[in-house]
């Protein structure tokens, strides 16, 4: 079960917030159901940007064991041929952005949805039925990591 993620990957995006999701998920998962579950992120941090929050992003997975869960494929042109392999779309973004493509594009990619519910995202998803949604305001990473395994779950029947 693919979890994916697009986007820059800069301060504020949640990405951190993410990489603790997956922590959480791993960890709930019995060692046998392990092998079937990544966590995936497009993007790259911006070159005139003075903090490299991808490179951070990166050495924070290393530390916290998870690189055989998480992945950082940095820049693609087309996200597409990627994101259409994704099971389940996460934005994890903290920002309250008016219209967030991130969901935009994973919606017209027929992907569930999970995010914090801050800025547009509120309007685009409703909860339980194009996706999840989760207080993104203090981020409740608990109701995330819970969306993630009743989705992980969920798909994994469906594929048995």
């Amino acid at each position: 079960i693919i979890f994916g993620s697009f986007g820059r990957v800069i301060s504020g995006k949640g990405y951190v917030e993410l990489i603790k999701v997956a922590s959480r998920v791993i960890g709930a998962l019995a060692p046998e159901e392990r092998h079937f579950c990544r966590f995936v992120v497009i993007g790259d941090t911006p070159a005139d940007m003075r903090l490299d929050h991808l490179d951070a992003c990166r050495r924070l997975v290393a530390q916290s064991g998870l690189s055989e869960w998480v992945r950082f494929l940095g820049f693609r042109a087309d996200i597409k041929p990627y994101a259409k392999d994704f099971d389940v779309a996460v934005v994890p973004s903290l920002l309250e952005e008016a219209l967030p493509r991130a969901v935009m594009e994973s919606m017209a990619l027929t992907k569930p949805v999970i995010a914090f519910d801050k800025g547009g995202t509120v309007e685009l998803i409703r909860d339980g039925v194009e996706g999840r949604l989760v207080r993104g305001d203090s981020p409740d990473l608990d109701a995330m990591s819970e969306a993630c395994l009743r989705y992980f779950r969920e798909i994994g029947r469906a594929h048995v």
